[in-house]
C-alpha cells in the first residue's frame, strides 16, 4: 500500500507538505541466516595413468573426448623381447613337463634315486613361476583404463619411449562429483551429514541443491577449519574438477518471527527504531516510533526480536523524512 503524510499546522514542518511512504503489514514468518564458505569440485575417479616398463610407443587406440569401459585397451607398448622371453621358457618348460612326468613314473618303480626326481620337479616348478612372471610383466605393455571415464589428455606419442613412472593418459568419471569445502571452526555443530545446502558455481552461472554427505572430525591445527563433503549425480558432465563452488548452508532458524528489511532500521543513542502507523483517538493515522531489539541479519533481512507485532503497519518508504506523531492519510 502508498500512503501519504497529510501533516497540519501542529505537526507539519510547512503548510500543505505531502510525504509519501509505503506501508507492509506485519506477519510472522519463518527466518533463517545463511553462511558461504568455499569449496571445489573433485572426483574420485580421475585417474593418472603412467608407465609401469621402459618400451616405446606402439599403438595408442583412443583419443581425447573417447569414452571408455574399464579393462578397455587404450595403449599398447612393444612388448617384443618379454615375448621372445616367453616363448623360450614355453619351450624349456614344455621339456621340463615331459622330463618330470618320465622321471615320477620312474620313481613310483623305485628306478632312478629320489633326488633325480626332486631335480625334474624343481626344474619343472621353476620353469612355471618364470612363466607366471613373464606373464604378469606382459600385462604391463598393454594399458588398459582401470574405470569407466573419457579419456581426458594424452601425453605420450606413438615410437615415444616411456619409462617407470611416464604419465601417459588421464582418464575421468564425472558421472558423480563431489564438494569439498573447508568451514571455519566457529561453526562446529552448525551443519551436519544430511543437511540441506546451497552450491553455486559462479563461473558458470549454474546453482545445485544436494545433501551434505560427510562432515569432518578434525579441525586442521593450521587454519582452524574442519572439512564438509557434498556428492551428487553430474549426468551432462558440466561440472569439472577444480572448479570453484560456493557452499551455503542455514546455520540458524526461526520457524515464526517478525523480520523487516535491516536498511529501515536507525539506530540513534545506542537504540534501534523503526517507524510504525498507528491510528489516533480521531481514528486518524500517525507515525509512531518503536525501539526494537534486532536478532540475527540474513541477505539484508533482520529479525526483531522485540518491540513489533503482527498486523502493525510497519512504513517502508519515506520513513526518513518523518517524525514522531506525523499525521498520515492512507491511500490504497
Amino acid at each position: 500500500e502508498l500512503a501519504d503524510a497529510n501533516l497540519n499546522d501542529s505537526t507539519s514542518k510547512s503548510d500543505g507538505l505531502i510525504l509519501p511512504v509505503g506501508i507492509d503489514t506485519l506477519q510472522k514468518a519463518a527466518f533463517y541466516h545463511k553462511v558461504e564458505v568455499q569449496g571445489t569440485v573433485q572426483s574420485d575417479e580421475n585417474i593418472t595413468i603412467t608407465a609401469e616398463v621402459m618400451s616405446p610407443v606402439t599403438q595408442i587406440l583412443v583419443k581425447e573426448g573417447d569414452n571408455v569401459s574399464k579393462g578397455q585397451t587404450i595403449i599398447k607398448l612393444d612388448a617384443a623381447i618379454t615375448e621372445n622371453s616367453i616363448a623360450e621358457v614355453r619351450n624349456r618348460l614344455e621339456l621340463a613337463e615331459i622330463t618330470f612326468e618320465k622321471q615320477a613314473k620312474l620313481w613310483e618303480k623305485k628306478v632312478g634315486t629320489e633326488m633325480q626326481y626332486l631335480q625334474a620337479k624343481n626344474q619343472r616348478d621353476a620353469l612355471r613361476k618364470q612363466l607366471s612372471t613373464l606373464q604378469a610383466q606382459l600385462d604391463k605393455y598393454i594399458i588398459k583404463s582401470p574405470i569407466n571415464g573419457v579419456i581426458d589428455d594424452i601425453s605420450v606419442n606413438i615410437g615415444e619411449n616411456v619409462s617407470p613412472g611416464f604419465r601417459m593418459i588421464r582418464v575421468v568419471n564425472l558421472s558423480e562429483v563431489e564438494i569439498k569445502a573447508e568451514v571455519p571452526e566457529s561453526y562446529v555443530g552448525k551443519i551436519k551429514k544430511g543437511d540441506s545446502v546451497s552450491i553455486k558455481f559462479p563461473a558458470i552461472s549454474y546453482i545445485h541443491s544436494a545433501k551434505v554427505t560427510n562432515v569432518g572430525q578434525v579441525i586442521s591445527s593450521g587454519n582452524r577449519t574442519y572439512t564438509v563433503q557434498v556428492k551428487f549425480k553430474n549426468p551432462d558432465n558440466k561440472l569439472k574438477p577444480n572448479l570453484l563452488a560456493l557452499l551455503s548452508f542455514v546455520d540458524y532458524y526461526n520457524p515464526s518471527v517478525i523480520s523487516i528489511p535491516s536498511s529501515i532500521i536507525i539506530s540513534q543513542q545506542n537504540q534501534k527504531i523503526v517507524s510504525i502507523a498507528v491510528k489516533n483517538s480521531k481514528g486518524d493515522y500517525e507515525v509512531s516510533s518503536k525501539t526494537v531489539v534486532t536478532g540475527q541479519t540474513n541477505n539484508g533481512i533482520t529479525e526483531i526480536l522485540e518491540g513489533l507485532n503482527e498486523g502493525d503497519l510497519l512504513i517502508t518508504e519515506g520513513y526518513k523524512s518523518l517524525e514522531n506523531g506525523d499525521l498520515l492519510k492512507i491511500v490504497k
